[in-house]
């Protein structure tokens, strides 16, 4: 189980700074290929990723 949410928290938090990153002004071309400008949500995204690892990290912890 301790295992699990390591990897989890892991994958979570990978995913959260690569939606993150998508918001950068030099990777505007890829983010369009993704979504268009109206519908792009990937800061939020992004947050929701960082908040679900975080809360991961916490329950790995919490087991140990």
């Amino acid at each position: 189980m301790v295992l699990l949410h390591a990897l989890c928290s892991a994958f979570l938090i990978c995913s959260a700074k690569l939606y993150r990153l998508m918001e950068n002004e030099y990777l505007n071309y890829f983010a369009g290929l993704l979504a268009p400008e109206r519908d792009r949500h990937f800061r939020v995204v992004g947050t929701m990723f960082s908040v679900l690892g975080a809360i991961h990290g916490l329950q790995l912890f919490c087991h140990l």
